[in-house]
């Protein structure tokens, strides 16, 4: 007797139960593999442009977030709310034209705000600003220079002391390298100085973990008829070159950002050409022996390229890229979370299709990543400060 209809449907929808079964059963025992975000937005709306240049939790659990401010030619802070992202107040701080900031550093009993301003139209120089836990000025001392020097990042030594990053163009051979500034804060104590006769420019330094030396990550050119690669310097405590290697391909790489894990792991952040000569979004993971782990190309069929990155409580990583989708003509904020062994777990385009944005900030605390980026309004570029909450 052949089945009828009825039967024969039942029967297909029991074999796709056990096929969907089987899938699941198989399956990596990961949660991290079946997350659905909920994305909030929060745009602070001015009429004059604001960039967002670093930000930082602030003991109460509120977020600080630094900003170059065109509304007095000077800083300002902006208190955020860790609920839902809103603007609870501004403070604003040094008005001085041509002041533009970089960096934010927790220095405890206090802040240090990292800036650089114009002295002539081909020459900046270096500006260390200290406030107090109120977020209110203190003092300020500047790094005098001949030459064009750019602020990266000021990191915190094992004693009161702390170490600046700084890029310089050389006044006499026209050339870029990078600076190392050994500061109590107060004054310049050292300087170790990395000329390059082609392009040297670094992007990031932090502190070991174990408290051995330094890492400093930055993109090199050493060859004037190749492109650029990203190169790692290794230092000792008394910034002297412990080992320095190169990583990418045969096409251009960009450095940004640099991150170590609770295990020593190293992780370089930054662009790449080498796959698709559009760009794409690069990570390199190094083990403590600085040896190569993976490296993974992530992002769309146009022009991408990696800003920043953090951890969340799973030791996953939030990378936070920029990118010309989805449509090819404006500029998003790229979103994407990845498991340990660098697997794409979730990733999502922000922003204004129709305007430029853009983010080089992420924070993550309790569940959730904050990214904070800025949406170019207008044609006289005109930015406003954005704020993303994402959890899962």
């Amino acid at each position: 007797m052949k089945p009828t209809l009825n039967a024969k449907l039942y029967e297909m929808k029991y074999l796709i139960l056990l096929f969907t079964l089987s899938i699941l059963s198989c399956s990596k025992d990961d949660a991290s593999t079946h997350l659905e975000a909920n994305v909030t937005n929060t745009h602070i709306e001015n009429t004059f442009s604001e960039q967002p240049n670093d930000a930082l939790f602030l003991p109460n659990g509120n977020i600080c977030v630094l900003a170059t401010s065109q509304k007095h030619s000077g800083l300002t802070f902006n208190i955020l709310s860790e609920t839902d992202g809103e603007l609870l107040e501004s403070k604003e701080l040094l008005p001085q034209s041509n002041l533009f900031a970089r960096d934010l550093l927790d220095a405890q009993s206090k802040y240090f705000i990292l800036a650089d301003y114009e002295l002539t139209q081909e020459t900046r120089n270096v500006k260390c600003i200290e406030v107090n836990t109120a977020l209110t000025y203190v003092k300020t001392f500047n790094i005098n220079s001949l030459h064009h020097e750019v602020a990266v990042k000021m990191i915190k030594q094992d004693n009161e002391n702390y170490i600046i990053l700084v890029n310089r163009k050389n006044k006499g051979t026209e050339t870029w390298g990078f600076v190392l500034y050994e500061t109590n804060g107060i004054e310049v104590l050292n300087t170790h100085e990395f000329p390059h006769p082609i392009l040297q420019s670094g992007s990031d330094i932090i502190r070991k973990q174990d408290g051995s030396g330094y890492y400093v990550f930055a993109h090199v050119i050493e060859d004037p008829l190749n492109s650029t690669d990203f190169v790692l310097y290794e230092f000792d405590n008394a910034l002297q070159v412990v080992q320095k290697k190169y990583f990418g391909g045969n096409q251009y790489e960009e450095a940004r950002r640099i991150l170590e894990d609770q295990t020593g792991n190293i992780y370089l952040f930054g662009h790449s050409a080498s796959k698709d000569i559009h760009h794409q979004i690069y990570l390199v993971k190094l083990d403590s022996d600085l040896n190569t782990v993976y490296e993974n190309h992530y992002g769309s069929e146009y022009h991408d390229g990696g800003q920043t990155l953090c951890f969340d409580e799973n030791q996953r990583l939030t990378l936070i890229g920029r990118t010309d989708a989805p449509n090819n003509t404006n500029e998003s904020i790229y979103y994407l979370k990845i498991n340990a062994d660098g697997s794409e777990v979730d990733h999502f385009i922000l922003g204004n299709e129709s305007l430029k944005n853009r983010s080089d900030i992420v924070l993550h605390n309790n569940g959730t990543d904050y990214v904070i980026g800025y949406t170019t309004i207008d044609n006289n570029f005109t930015k406003n400060i954005d704020v993303y909450l994402i959890n899962y």
